[in-house]
């Protein structure tokens, strides 16, 4: 198995949390299931292996080999074929308006055939299906992200928000991160649903979660949640699991990664500044 992760080159990082690549050949004996839990992220997935599957209540239903996600406020269970060989964007709640022109309030919870000609992602596709190597997939993502983004306008104000709330404990509040960037609390709401597609609540909900992800058992935890019966009961909504089930039982193969915070996706200090 191969699974690599890097950020993206210093002008991206407003845009692009990581790219990763994961490559697993068909006789290795490793989980095929993987478990996406919301992050806050947009996720954009080339799929060149086996045919992989969304299980919704149960019931397989193939994916595209070009995937496109809105912001997620659930679990999402994939099941891969035999052959995975894949590489995909983390793409920020800032990035999918400079990238794709529309903003993301318009897909919340959906699944988007990214293959479909709107979203002019085929000619990377086919790109990235003739380079083996992530090195090369790695530098022709960098390609489209200079052409599409040429001309584009940033949303610095976004960016600054979504900082400010990424500091946010449960004693900070959304009245006076409102406050604080010259907004009403219903405009900052009406501000952050058009460019994110959730309310200021749901996302700092998520990005609190996350932050827990490598810290359970950890006092972290308790800058987020009042007490264990409070996190328990946030992280049945967004994975459907108990955390002792979540954090021992797990296998699937993202989640286990984020959940062991450690060096299962590799990238080398200081090569991608």
């Amino acid at each position: 198995m191969e699974a690599y992760s890097r950020p993206p080159q210093n002008k991206y990082k407003s845009l692009i949390q990581e790219i990763w690549y994961t490559h697993i050949d068909k006789e290795e004996d490793i989980p095929r299931q993987d478990m996406i839990i919301p992050r806050g992220y947009i996720n954009l997935v080339f799929n060149f292996g086996d045919p992989y599957y969304w299980l919704r209540e149960q019931i397989p239903q193939k994916l595209p080999p070009i995937l496109l996600t809105g912001q997620l406020t659930g679990q999402t269970i994939i099941k891969y074929g035999n052959f995975v060989d894949q590489i995909g964007l983390v793409i920020k709640a800032a990035g999918f308006y400079p990238l794709f022109h529309r903003p993301d309030s318009l897909f919340k919870n959906i699944i988007i055939d990214g293959s479909h000609r709107e979203w002019r992602l085929d000619p990377l596709y086919q790109e990235l299906i003739k380079q083996p190597s992530y090195e090369e997939r790695y530098k022709s993502i960098h390609t489209w992200l200079e052409q599409v983004t040429k001309g584009q306008e940033i949303p610095d104000k976004l960016n600054t928000i979504l900082k400010d709330m990424d500091q946010l404990d449960q004693r900070g509040s959304i009245q006076d991160l409102a406050l604080k960037h010259n907004y009403s609390q219903s405009g900052l709401e009406r501000f952050f649903k058009k460019y994110v597609g959730m309310t200021p609540k749901e996302y700092l909900g998520i990005v609190q979660f996350k932050k827990t992800l490598g810290s359970y058992n950890s006092m972290d935890m308790v800058d987020f949640y009042y007490d264990q019966s409070h996190f328990t009961k946030v992280c049945h909504r967004y994975t459907g699991r108990a955390p002792k089930q979540l954090w021992e039982e797990s296998q699937e193969i993202t989640l286990r990664y984020l959940l062991n915070n450690a060096d299962f996706l590799q990238s080398k200090e200081g090569e991608y500044e």
